[in-house]
């Protein structure tokens, strides 16, 4: 049975079973899980499920509701998933593995003709309650995914969870999502959900080619038996049986496919499964498509932030072109961190604008006149602040921004935050910066410059000051050498 676990706080370790369709969290006494912490609203959130799946909503909190470091409005859980109301964590867990509810009985795979009778004097109305009720479930996935596509910014992210929502609705065994490459006629595994852990992807490239070629959905019982597909080497080879493949179309522009396979025979997809994915192909191919525009607009904007960046540190030659090699950092600590991939994309976005307060050293002389150290960084931060929040979208890297000079051992500023109390994206940013610092002295040729495990070792011996977990993380990309060549860079 799915359950929540505190992970710190007065009530550490306490337990609390999952048992009802929905649970309320918060701090007054009437809430299911009440959690006495100053940082957390009287009514704060709640776990509801849908079908097979738990998800958390925020319930309009003062201070937000975080799934692993990142602020939701409404989000999937995922066993291990860490959930932060004010400062007290807990971790959903699922005990069994995964909650899976018996599939509604199927019609045999070999059954192609159906009568219908109109003649409903004798028939058992729990008949119609049933595909009643089988209506409703289908008509709530597909609302559950129009709003997973209206909050979810992360387009990895966004297929992660409609290939686990359409796989756990029609009980597949494995469903694939392939995107056409830019500019190129292949396409690529972009998202994976299987039942059980496999030896790889199960699929037909002839049942791809052929959605592809004609953008329209397929159903197969048994592609083995199928005459469209039966000679196909593939399908004979990997033993194929039950499949839907439908396109992937947004604006009349053909991105990907979704591939859906079962190999029980007794359990075969039927015509209302593919009316049902098919709804779900249309919905994603369209947020496909309004994404990949989302994301060249943001490549555009980065490339003129990335100029504004380099204009700035020209005017310190020491700090010339410090920004990117902060955000090259932070890209290395948070794939060794396992942080999502909308997570890294955020955190490098951080890292590449952090500095950019030092514009006010030639625009704010007046300002600035008199002001060193602590108090000189202060203004920066807040002129940093300043300027990120006229940027139209980057509101979400304003923690990383302002809190990246806090420290572990809380002898940091502008409000002396100690441990996790500090957000994870500004601790990311403050030891990448101080990394940096050790070694770009030592690119110069300076006499106080220090090579990378020297650098790491400084970095150790100051661990107070930093979160030990990024440490650890900068030396685990070193040993893998990725600490200045990691995955998932943001295109600029």
């Amino acid at each position: 049975m799915p359950r929540l676990r505190v992970k710190n706080g007065a009530n550490k370790n306490t337990v609390y079973e999952i048992k009802s369709e929905a649970m309320s969290l918060g701090r007054d006494d009437s809430e299911v899980v009440q959690i006495l912490d100053q940082g957390v609203s009287r009514s704060h959130s709640e776990i509801f499920r849908i079908g097979e799946m738990y998800f958390i909503r925020d319930l309009g909190s003062r201070n937000g509701t975080y799934v692993n470091e990142e602020k939701i409005g409404e989000e999937l859980l995922r066993n291990g998933d860490e959930i932060k109301i004010g400062s007290t964590i807990l971790i959903f867990e699922d005990a069994e593995g995964g909650v899976t509810k018996p599939r509604r009985e199927r019609r045999s795979a070999v059954d192609e003709t159906v009568t219908i009778n109109l003649d409903v004097s004798g028939a058992d109305l729990e008949d119609f309650e049933t595909e009643d009720a089988q209506e409703s479930k289908d008509l709530r996935i597909v609302y559950q995914v129009a709003k997973i596509i209206s909050t979810e910014r992360d387009l990895g992210t966004l297929l992660d969870k409609v290939v686990a929502i359409a796989g756990q609705a029609v009980s597949a065994d494995q469903v694939y999502v392939f995107l056409k490459s830019p500019g190129k006629k292949e396409f690529n595994l972009e998202a994976s959900w299987e039942r059980e852990p496999d030896d790889g992807p199960q699929v037909s490239r002839g049942i791809i080619k052929r959605v592809i070629k004609f953008s329209k959905a397929i159903l197969t019982s048994d592609a083995s038996m199928d005459d469209r597909f039966s000679d196909n080497q593939s399908v004979m080879i990997k033993s194929i049986k039950s499949v839907i493949c439908a396109p992937l179309v947004g604006h009349s522009q053909m991105n990907g496919v979704i591939y859906l396979s079962s190999s029980r025979t007794a359990s075969a997809f039927r015509s209302e499964d593919l009316e049902l994915i098919t709804a779900l192909a249309v919905q994603t191919g369209v947020a496909i498509q309004a994404m990949l525009a989302a994301q060249t607009q943001e490549r555009m904007l980065l490339s003129i932030v990335r100029t504004l960046v380099e204009t700035i540190e020209m005017k310190t030659p020491q700090r010339k072109g410090h920004s990117l090699r902060v955000m090259v950092l932070v890209a290395a600590a948070a794939t060794k961190m396992g942080l999502r991939r909308s997570k890294k994309r955020r955190l490098q976005i951080a890292g590449l604008l952090h500095n950019i307060g030092s514009v006010a050293l030639s625009n704010e002389e007046g300002e600035l006149q008199g002001l060193s150290g602590q108090e000189l960084d202060i203004k920066q931060l807040e002129l940093a602040v300043k300027l990120v929040s006229n940027m139209y979208g980057m509101k979400f890297v304003l923690p990383a921004i302002s809190s990246q000079k806090e420290r572990w051992d809380g002898s940091g500023f502008p409000e002396g935050l100690k441990g996790e109390d500090i957000p994870l994206d500004a601790r990311i940013i403050g030891a990448s910066d101080q990394l940096d610092q050790l070694l770009s002295a030592a690119e110069e040729g300076d006499a106080e410059g220090l090579s990378v495990p020297q650098a790491l070792e400084k970095l150790q011996e100051t661990a107070g000051l930093y979160d030990p977990k990024v440490i650890a993380a900068f030396e685990a990309a070193h040993k893998d050498g990725i600490l200045f060549n990691p995955p998932d860079l943001v295109e600029l």
